[in-house]
């Protein structure tokens, strides 16, 4: 029988199995910068199997407190799924996910996750659903950009410790499907490539996680202390001479922006198991708070 280990943030041989394998499973994600900038919080759980000293499979558990139509309730979040090529097709991660059902579902009134269309059949087998969510864009009455940013670089102290307050500090995106207290995720994104995307407005103190590339601009993030209308500030923070759609990446119940169509986020399915009355309603969980 394969041995499932957990809660082993504080073993550093354990960790470095825990880099081995998701470097191989996730190639570019880097969990090690994560845990020595002290992000790594008790929060965030792998279970994960081991055959000798190689982990093999994987799939972590973030306790999170979530937004469901204003409400507060109590989640978990499913994510780092993944198993070793040459010991894939062994049911290894259906007994990963039996394990995380029998000893940690009762600890939440919703479960949800992100899945890739490689494993859609997985899922339902645990009483997970799909529903459907949408990135909001906006291609219409655009306005002119006025860049008035400044750039962040996190390799200087200053901006490192400015991007912390902020995070640390912010109010939550949205109360339709969102989450509290999710900083911790939000720095693995910036630690793992969104490090160049950082563009802060200091006479709002709105900071941006945002890409551009040909006029065409997916807002990541905006955070800030406290709501904002989104449609005010906008021209300021993008960096091209002229707008040709924006892409946002969260709901705009607390961020109030315009849009005009909406389109299925790429490669990203969710899925839920208890609660949630929001079939057919428009919503984006937060990007920086997925696992």
């Amino acid at each position: 029988m394969p041995q499932i280990i957990k809660d082993y943030r504080h073993d550093p041989a354990l960790r470095e199995a825990f880099y081995r394998h998701t470097q191989r499973v996730f190639p570019g994600i880097n969990f090690r910068r994560w845990q020595e900038h002290g992000h790594w919080s008790e929060d965030y759980m792998p279970h994960s199997i081991l055959e000798g000293e190689q982990m093999i499979a994987n799939a972590s558990v973030t306790r999170m407190k979530l937004w469901l139509e204003g409400n507060p309730i109590r989640g978990l979040q499913i994510g780092t799924v993944g198993t070793l090529p040459e010991f894939r097709n062994r049911g290894l991660a259906r007994l990963l996910m039996e394990h995380v059902m029998d000893t940690c579902a009762a600890q939440a009134e919703l479960i949800f996750l992100f899945a890739n269309d490689t494993v859609l059949d997985l899922y339902p087998k645990f009483g997970f659903r799909p529903v459907r969510e949408v990135v909001f864009v906006a291609t219409e009455n655009l306005p002119v950009p006025q860049y008035q940013a400044r750039k962040l670089d996190i390799s200087r102290e200053q901006d490192m410790a400015l991007v912390g307050n902020l995070i640390s500090g912010r109010d939550d995106p949205t109360r339709l499907f969102g989450a509290g207290d999710f900083g911790f995720i939000t720095w693995f994104y910036i630690l793992n490539g969104f490090d160049q995307r950082l563009y802060y407005l200091p006479q709002e103190d709105i900071l941006f996680i945002l890409s551009e590339k040909e006029g065409l601009v997916h807002v990541w993030d905006a955070i800030s202390p406290k709501p904002f209308e989104m449609d005010t500030v906008l021209a300021k923070v993008v960096p091209c001479e002229r707008l040709e759609s924006v892409h946002y990446h969260f709901s705009p119940d607390r961020t109030g922006f315009s849009y005009d169509r909406v389109v299925a986020p790429e490669d990203s399915y969710l899925f839920v198991r208890g609660r949630f009355p929001l079939d057919g309603r428009l919503f984006k969980f937060p990007f920086t708070a997925q696992t």
